[in-house]
């Protein structure tokens, strides 16, 4: 007798609140971060809202994760995966304590504490979000309101004149696209598990042109790697790939059209976002080929402008913490493709396996590529872990609660 994990109250209530979290942490906030920004809200009502609201999900969600743990309902690969997610947390949440003495990084380490703990939230996230039923009424309707919401806000604020939206001219400054972007290709993701295959290329392509709008490069291009998937999920074989030729040469032309668009910089050898970020790179890679167990937290704070930042991608787990957590991440990757795999061949829902493969794509190239050690997000993929492996001996996803109802037949 196999024991659906869905008929379990923990599991159910763990997805919904997943959801719900998300939907706080995506569409809400994006739609904060544009009030804040442009009309300077005070921050009483968004931290009153975050403890009152997003605080509560956050502790409900624990509790239901702690239910599933508590009561044997992790299943091999995610029982592993837990224990090196929260190795790789106690390991950092040490580096960073053990660096707190500096004055001048005490902002920077309450910053990574609070980052710290949201990898552990978006990983309890990923654990829920696929033990429910995604296509569900509710599910649905909360998915396409969010959608919806932060379609709005581009809408709004998009000045048509300079075919962008005025960040510049936000009371407060700062990379508020990087957040906004990345939110509305993860909810967008989560909203294409739901549309019906043949009409899921059409709901991209307007999706993608929404997320251009919000000029945030990161996660355009990174969004646009997921083309390839569609294609093959889409089942017409090479018709499916002309929508992405044709939609990239519509771009390479517009890039030609508007010179100074930031979006397309690199066409012409001129992106200033890029040059910084090699220059960060060439600086700061010496320090972890000297540092290269332990790392140099912060180390990058001693020098001048632009190379005062983190390392935006992969290598700035390396850099910050050390050789561990950079181990332990590339072991979670791992694992995670291992379990993306077997989704291609697998029995679960259509929903579910476009999310585990979509997302992967996404998050697992963002981080690679254009995002640091802070990008929480990568986590909600190794909360999918032990959804789909079914072939390797050592992470065999046998259940102890399937173990235990054999033995009573």
């Amino acid at each position: 007798m196999i024991v659906d994990a869905n008929k379990y109250s923990s599991s159910k209530w763990g997805f919904q609140l997943a959801i719900i979290l998300l939907f706080v942490r995506m569409p809400v906030l994006s739609i904060w971060i544009f009030q804040e920004y442009y009309w300077e809200i005070s921050d009483i009502f968004r931290i009153t809202f975050r403890i009152a609201i997003e605080g509560s999900l956050i502790l409900l969600l624990i509790y239901s994760f702690l239910h599933d743990l508590l009561r044997n309902k992790l299943n091999r690969p995610q029982i592993i995966t837990f224990i090196l997610v929260s190795f790789l947390l106690i390991y950092i949440t040490i580096v960073i304590i053990s660096n707190w003495g500096e004055n001048a990084l005490k902002q920077v380490n309450l910053k990574n504490l609070k980052l710290a703990s949201y990898y552990g939230i978006y990983y309890i996230i990923g654990y829920f979000l696929i033990k429910g039923e995604i296509g569900t009424k509710w599910v649905k309707q909360i998915l396409f309101a969010g959608l919806a919401l932060m379609t709005l806000q581009i809408i709004i604020f998009y000045n048509f004149n300079t075919f962008s939206i005025d960040y510049e001219n936000a009371q407060q400054k700062g990379y508020i696209h990087l957040s906004l972007g990345d939110s509305y290709a993860i909810w967008s993701i989560l909203t294409l598990s739901i549309i019906k295959r043949k009409n899921r290329f059409i709901f991209y392509l307007i999706t993608l042109l929404f997320l251009f709008l919000l000029s945030s490069r990161g996660a355009f291009y990174c969004y646009l790697l997921a083309a390839p998937f569609l294609a093959r999920t889409n089942k017409q074989g090479f018709i499916s790939f002309l929508p992405i030729l044709i939609l990239g040469i519509v771009i390479l032309s517009f890039s030609f059209i508007i010179y100074d668009h930031r979006m397309f910089p690199f066409v012409y050898g001129s992106d200033l976002s890029l040059q910084f970020r090699i220059t960060i790179l060439k600086t700061n890679l010496p320090d972890i080929l000297k540092n290269w167990f332990l790392g140099d937290y912060c180390g990058y704070l001693r020098y001048d402008p632009p190379a005062n930042n983190y390392l935006h991608n992969i290598l700035s787990i390396w850099r910050q913490f050390g050789l561990i957590p950079m181990v332990l991440t590339l072991t979670l990757i791992m694992l995670s493709f291992l379990d993306v795999r077997s989704h291609f061949t697998g029995n679960k829902p259509e929903t579910i396996k476009f999310i585990i493969i979509a997302l992967f794509i996404y998050l697992l190239s963002a981080t690679v590529f254009a995002k640091g050690y802070n990008y929480v997000q990568l986590f909600l993929i190794f909360g999918f872990i032990g959804s789909g492996i079914t072939n390797y001996k050592f992470l065999s996803p046998k259940n102890p609660i399937e173990s235990h109802s054999n033995n009573n037949q």
